[in-house]
């Protein structure tokens, strides 16, 4: 599998997400069959085959099942986020079926995407539905913190986990702050990804970048090494 060919097999255990968490995808382009997956600027059509093939193929420790996920940024319409709750509870039942069918993924945990958008009543909809299958563990989908929603997302967050089981893991995508994180654990968050020290270390290679580009390198050492 895709692990073997990465020398990843004995030492590393591997997850695999279905969107980048440093990109805000467009679920305009999403459809009953298919979600639209965006890597390197390009955007894929996804179906369930060709999202369980690719996991059969790579064989991951643990992946999260196909979505259609709604983030709190914007506010969509109770019917499309009604289509959001439903179908991706479509696809995680596919994936289920499909998962108990295959011998190359009889290893690999699988998470059930959480969604509602900013609907707390479908929110909760989706995480007792979600609750309800054979999952590993859970990923709380398009939670999104900016200044102005921090305070309602995090009481979306805290209502949506109260109704997950709590010896299951939930994962939470996406670049929160240290403060940010301490809220979301508070919340009842077990694991973060690393966007927010990616992005942080991003941001100072471009500032390194532009002072020595103009000649200034005023107090940059400290960031030479938080590169390397």
């Amino acid at each position: 599998g895709g692990k073997r060919s990465l020398c990843l097999e004995k030492f590393h255990s591997t997850y695999i997400a279905v969107q980048d968490a440093l990109i805000i995808p467009d679920p305009s382009y999403n459809i009953t069959k298919a979600v639209s997956v965006w890597c390197c600027g390009q955007r894929n059509k996804v179906t369930i085959h060709d999202f369980m093939s690719f996991q059969e193929a790579f064989r991951p420790d643990c992946f999260q099942s196909l979505c259609d996920t709604l983030s709190t940024r914007e506010q969509h319409t109770l019917k499309r986020t009604q289509k959001s709750v439903d179908r991706t509870l479509s696809f995680l039942d596919q994936c289920l079926e499909l998962k108990a069918n295959s011998d190359a993924l009889k290893n690999s945990a699988i998470l059930g995407a959480i969604e509602g958008g900013n609907h707390l009543e479908l929110r909760l909809k989706s995480a007792k539905e979600t609750a309800k299958r054979s999952v590993d563990g859970f990923v709380l989908e398009g939670f999104a913190f900016t200044e102005q929603n921090q305070a309602g997302v995090l009481s979306l967050l805290s209502k949506t986990n109260s109704e997950l089981p709590e010896e299951k893991m939930r994962i939470l995508h996406g670049p929160l702050s240290p403060d940010q994180v301490l809220e979301a654990i508070a919340s009842g968050v077990d694991v973060f990804d690393n966007s927010y020290p990616l992005i942080s270390i991003s941001d100072n290679v471009q500032t390194l970048l532009r002072e020595e580009r103009s000649g200034r390198k005023e107090e940059t050492g400290c960031l030479s090494l938080l590169v390397v």
